[in-house]
């Protein structure tokens, strides 16, 4: 695929290029997935873990950095920074719940806790609770297709807005104990290098128990980047002639913008053949979902009568 990068604009090579070949695949494959609802990228269902609480019964609290850490044990190793620790006990503290707002390590974090104490408590009898307020989507997550309780769980899952989710968080808020609340956020990338963002399903309430496979999920797949010039592409068959367009446009883009931008080489093909013929061979990998849900065609495979439930009197 590189090589028709350097072909498009005469390069002797990759090497040729201003712009790594690397880049201009990744680059050229973002903007594919994103244009249009690709069924390949459609995955099969996963499970997702939930987390329950975890507990700490011996920590520390230094006040001047808002720095709580356990004496013993790894009460945070699961903590992700959102989550909520409720202080129950210690003495000198006021009991509560605050929002971690950085996991230093698996013992120690920093809380957004002005009002745990003003000075420092060394007691090591600081008890509490960590409340996992967040779920981990997989790493190739790129859009929610579905999503619900697993097994025998008779809960539900019901996106809301933030707005929504701080109002259920700050009231205690419980409508409906059958339910979860969730709604898709980013956090920042952690460890030693960057990276983008990441993202998580902020979800109320906090499961009150482990589950490795407490929610289950469809999901359609973001584009899966490349480093070296072996890795295969995620990209079918029936798409590889508009892919190799899209990167011939986005070389010369980078190439050649004196010439045309990139925008309208990209533009002229979204209202090319290529693309539609894209999109129709993908459609029609299922070319239908059925009968309409609840609807008339799918009760009469049950009960022919429920077609005409009511029957209006003739004049």
């Amino acid at each position: 695929m590189e090589g028709h990068a350097a072909h498009t604009v005469g390069a002797q090579g990759v090497e040729g290029l201003s712009v790594s070949g690397i880049e201009i695949l990744n680059d050229a494959g973002e903007y594919y997935v994103s244009m249009h609802r690709w069924r390949h990228l459609e995955r099969r269902q996963t499970r997702l873990a939930m987390l329950g609480p975890d507990f700490l019964t011996n920590g520390n609290w230094v006040a001047a950095t808002k720095t709580l850490t356990a004496t013993a044990g790894t009460p945070f190793v699961d903590t992700v920074a959102g989550d909520i620790i409720e202080i129950t006990g210690g003495i000198g503290v006021t009991a509560g719940k605050y929002q971690i707002v950085t996991v230093t390590s698996s013992t120690v974090v920093v809380l957004f806790a002005a009002t745990l104490s003003a000075v420092n408590l060394a007691n090591a009898d600081i008890a509490g609770s960590i409340l996992h307020m967040s779920v981990a989507l997989p790493l190739d997550f790129g859009q929610i297709q579905a999503i619900d309780t697993s097994g025998s769980m008779v809960r539900g899952m019901y996106p809301t807005t933030k707005m929504r989710l701080l109002e259920l968080r700050s009231h205690g808020i419980w409508l409906y104990s059958w339910s979860f609340h969730y709604v898709l956020s980013w956090r920042a990338a952690t460890g030693t290098s960057s990276g983008p963002p990441v993202p998580i399903l902020e979800i109320y309430p906090a499961p009150q128990a482990d589950d490795p496979e407490g929610f289950t999920l469809f999901y359609r797949a973001k584009w899966r980047r490349i480093s070296t010039d072996t890795d295969f592409l995620d990209v079918p068959e029936y798409a590889e002639p508009l892919f190799k367009q899209i990167v011939r446009a986005f070389t010369r883009g980078y190439e050649e913008e004196d010439i045309a931008t990139m925008n309208q080489r990209l533009a002229e093909i979204e209202q090319g053949p290529m693309y539609t013929n894209a999109m129709r061979a993908d459609g029609h990998t299922m070319p239908d979902w059925g009968p309409i849900q609840s609807g008339a065609a799918e009760t009469s495979m049950f009960e022919p009568s429920y077609l005409l439930p009511t029957e209006v009197s003739p004049p």
